[in-house]
């Protein structure tokens, strides 16, 4: 298979596609069943990212859908994981789906560098999910700024997220923050903490603990 578009170029790949379309009686539900294969799929996304697809997976039966993508790149990060859905003509809905996720901060930018590693797990109605994320990274750089041990757990739930962020390291100090977003009113209130990691005479030392609000 070939295809091409303005933003994604050199599209190949092997396409295994089986489906089935009917309906039993004028005026009743279509019935469709469709299995799609997609693998060795390779690409260039916005002129300069190579991707590269091992396996894609997909199945559906007109009201739900199940798909799992094998480990791919996208220029050095990485995607994978599976989905899976219903109700896909009426209010979709998402049973527990996940995706693993590895991102190279350098594709942002030139004064980017790092890796953060994360995991998406996704639910319920598609206009409203439940989503959790995971992430860490040992070390990140922006404009010469670097923090290290990045530990990231967020949960979006009802139009919120609560977030803790953990043991961060910055500047020889340990911070850790931890609070809740709205979504719709645009404001974070939370608690900060920071303590230093070394006495040393030379070194920055702060130990503090505030609470923070931010309207948005």
């Amino acid at each position: 298979l070939y295809l091409s578009h303005p933003q994604i170029s050199d599209f190949r790949g092997n396409l295994d596609l089986a489906a089935n379309y009917s309906q039993p009686d004028k005026g009743a539900d279509p019935i469709l069943n469709a299995h799609l294969i997609v693998n060795d799929a390779s690409a260039f996304v916005w002129q300069k990212y190579p991707v590269n697809i091992p396996l894609l997976d997909l199945t559906t039966d007109g009201s739900r859908l199940n798909a799992s993508l094998a480990q791919s790149t996208v220029g050095s990060s990485s995607i994978g994981g599976d989905i899976r859905a219903r109700d896909l003509f009426g209010e979709p809905i998402m049973d527990p789906s996940q995706l693993d996720l590895r991102l190279a901060l350098a594709m942002l930018g030139a004064s980017f560098s790092g890796w953060v590693d994360g995991t998406l797990n996704a639910e319920g109605k598609l206009s409203d999910p439940v989503l959790q994320l995971v992430a860490a990274s040992n070390k990140l750089s922006f404009s010469g700024q670097t923090v290290e041990n990045v530990d990231l757990t967020a949960l979006y739930k009802a139009k919120k997220v609560d977030l803790a962020l953990r043991d961060v390291v910055w500047q020889n100090q340990r911070v850790g923050l931890s609070g809740s977003f709205g979504t719709e009113e645009l404001k974070f209130t939370g608690k900060l903490d920071t303590e230093p990691v070394r006495l040393a005479p030379a070194d920055l030392k702060v130990a503090a603990s505030a609470d923070v609000e931010l309207n948005f």
